[in-house]
Parts: structure tokens; sequence; C-alpha cells
């Protein structure tokens, strides 16, 4: 049974230049609706990045995280803050409605980065949130010692 996100949070830690760590928050909210296409307020605050989801096999999925993108494009107060974009369930390919050359297509022209992923394969969640976090403190960062499973778990 699918039980839907209504509003989460979780830490990862991640290793940058130097053996630094830096610890980021993850803040998992509700999915969107035609009715509401918005984020919870405080977020466009303070959110230094945003990770949008869709799922590539539910179209209606992927046009909601477009409109969300261009609400976000007009509320975030940091302006530099950087968009990646993530296609879940990619591992599903009997079921995919949205095809990668579609979805690659768009994020060329809006310019922000586009990855699938998939649940089944938490390890492909490494590269997406190595790349968010690299643009967003403008510091290269080491995924092969960015452990998911040690490191993305809810805080205490």
């Amino acid at each position: 049974m699918f039980l839907p996100t209504i509003e989460d949070s979780f830490w990862a830690e991640v290793e940058i230049e130097n053996e630094r760590k830096v610890r980021v928050r993850f803040f998992d909210t509700q999915g969107v609706t035609n009715e509401n296409i918005s984020l919870p307020k405080f977020l466009y605050s303070i959110a230094d990045a945003y990770l949008l989801v869709y799922d590539v096999t539910t179209p209606s999925s992927y046009e909601l995280m477009k409109k969300l993108r261009n609400d976000i494009d007009s509320k975030k107060e940091k302006r530099d803050a950087p968009l990646v974009t993530l296609g879940t369930k990619c591992d599903i390919q009997n079921a995919r409605k949205v095809q990668f050359h579609e979805a690659q297509k768009w994020a060329s022209e809006e310019k922000v980065r586009l990855f699938e992923v998939s649940a089944v394969e938490k390890s492909s969640l490494i590269d997406p949130i190595c790349t968010v976090v690299s643009k967003a403190t403008q510091l290269p960062v080491k995924s092969s010692t960015f452990s998911l499973p040690a490191s993305l778990k809810k805080p205490r």
C-alpha cells in the first residue's frame, strides 16, 4: 500500500574537500496538487537548494513538478539556490510514461540537472545529493565517501 509523504526531514553528512563534513538537512514535503502548487512558506526563505521529484510513471506528476519549479523561481529568497530534478521509479520501465529524452530536453532548456533514481536502488541518490550539495556550497564533494545507509537518517 502506498502512503504519501505528509512532511518529514532527514539529515545527511557529505564529505567535502580537506576531509571536512557538511551536515545537510532535507525537508521532504507533501506532494503538490493542481489546487496547491506551492511549498510551505518558510522553505522559500531558508532553503539553500531544491530537489524536485516527479514520478516517471505519472505524467501529471511531471507537469506538476514543472509548475512547482516556476513557483519556486518566483518566490525563493536565495536567488542562487540550485535546483536539481529527480525522476523516480526509473526501475519500472514497463510502466514509464515520461520518457527520459523529454525530461532531459526540459531540464536543458531550464538549465537544471536531471537525474533518474529508484527507491529500490538507494545508491542512485548519491550523485544527485552530492551534486546539489556541491552547487549549494560551491565546494567539490567527494562522492566516494558519502555513505547513504549510515548518513541518511531521521534526526533524533
